[in-house]
């Protein structure tokens, strides 16, 4: 029953640019985030597959040859990032399509970001060529780093959750995520997106609204 459904679903989706309306995609997001639904999933990879691949080498600009991965491989990252993270609570406080795409799209640049600070920080191959480095095994001190990394990726989830809570509105949410969680600057902030801020000043006045909600949330 429910594979119909989502079936149905998908077909109404293909067809909502004639009827100028979302409902029924939002609807296949639904399904797939809240009941798990591999074939709503799978349509939503397909049908936005293009989309994110835009954003993704809109991101990359002129590194697509360095930052050692594929467009490809981003856009699986982009997805992967996206169903790890969008969760059933944050797709009830979501009203639109737009809100949902939005977070999508936040993905696409955090991926690319990952990515780029990945490259930026791993050693370079002369740095192994050495004697003291080869077939050197693990010591206490990388397992601290492993350690101290599993409980910050657990740290920033919770804080995610607890951050998101504190918007009120769509434009809140990705400036949430994209200013605070990910640390993107409003210019890049209002590349990306173009459609949901006035202007730079905007973005500035809504990061000061959430950072007075912040201090007034943790630290008072």
């Amino acid at each position: 029953m429910l594979s119909t459904n989502c079936n149905t679903l998908s077909t109404c989706c293909a067809n909502e640019k004639l009827q100028n309306s979302d409902e029924f995609c939002f609807a296949v997001f639904r399904q797939a985030i809240v009941f798990k639904q591999d074939a709503c999933w799978t349509f939503i990879v397909t049908k936005y597959h293009l989309l994110v691949a835009g954003w993704v080498t809109l991101q990359m600009g002129k590194e697509n040859n360095i930052l050692g991965n594929t467009v490809g491989d981003l856009i699986q990252h982009t997805f992967l990032k996206f169903w790890q993270n969008y969760t059933a609570e944050k797709i009830d406080r979501a009203t639109t399509l737009r809100s949902v795409l939005s977070y999508l799209k936040s993905c696409a640049a955090t991926t690319v970001l990952e990515q780029r600070r990945r490259m930026q920080s791993r050693p370079k191959e002369d740095e192994f060529d050495t004697v003291d480095n080869v077939d050197k095994p693990f010591t206490k001190s990388t397992e601290r780093n492993v350690e101290q990394y599993v409980f910050e990726v657990i740290q920033k989830q919770n804080l995610e959750e607890k951050l998101v809570s504190l918007c009120k509105n769509e434009q809140e949410i990705v400036l949430m995520q994209c200013s605070f969680l990910q640390m993107m600057s409003p210019r890049d902030i209002m590349k990306l997106y173009p459609d949901m801020f006035q202007d730079i000043k905007q973005i500035y006045s809504i990061k000061r609204a959430l950072k007075s909600r912040i201090r007034h949330k943790f630290f008072n």
